[in-house]
C-alpha cells in the first residue's frame, strides 16, 4: 500500500506492515 503523506518513515518492523499512528511506516514496505 502507499506511504501515508504525513509522519516520518520509521524503517523498522516486518515487511508488509501498515502505517503507524503518526502516518509513517512501521515497516520497510507496506
Amino acid at each position: 500500500g502507499p506511504v501515508s503523506p504525513v509522519g516520518p518513515v520509521i524503517p523498522v518492523g516486518p515487511v508488509g506492515s501498515v502505517n503507524d499512528l503518526v502516518g509513517g511506516k512501521v515497516g520497510p514496505t507496506n
